[in-house]
């Protein structure tokens, strides 16, 4: 029985473990399918929306969070080229603040950290 405690505790914690930030996105031009335009990813890895959306974004919003991540304390890099961390479209990470709209030059990759 404590074995069993035990091996459910640990499963627990890694599930815990898991951390999200959902994104809605906005294309720089033309129709995409709606239900490709909100995404949820993990923070610290590079995810390449411009795959995803079939087109580059221009904005991004963060909609929710897993529990236990502090939407004020999001942030997001945009990247022209997913597959090349030289092509940043800002000097610096920036905030989410818990929902506001990030508007950037089109972009195919982010990255986000933080909360």
């Amino acid at each position: 029985m404590k074995l069993s405690l035990a091996i459910i505790a640990a499963m627990t914690s890694v599930v815990s473990a898991d951390y999200w930030y959902r994104l809605h996105f906005e294309t720089c031009q033309g129709h995409v399918n709606p239900d490709r335009l909100e995404i949820s990813i993990y923070p610290g890895k590079m995810v390449d929306i411009g795959l995803i959306l079939q087109r580059f974004a221009c904005q991004v919003r963060l909609v929710s969070t897993s529990p236990g991540i502090n939407p004020a304390n999001v942030g997001c890099m945009t990247y022209k080229d997913p597959h090349d961390g030289s092509t940043t479209l800002f000097e610096t990470g920036q905030s989410m603040n818990g929902g506001k709209t990030l508007v950037s030059k089109p972009f195919r990759g982010i990255y986000c950290y933080g909360g």
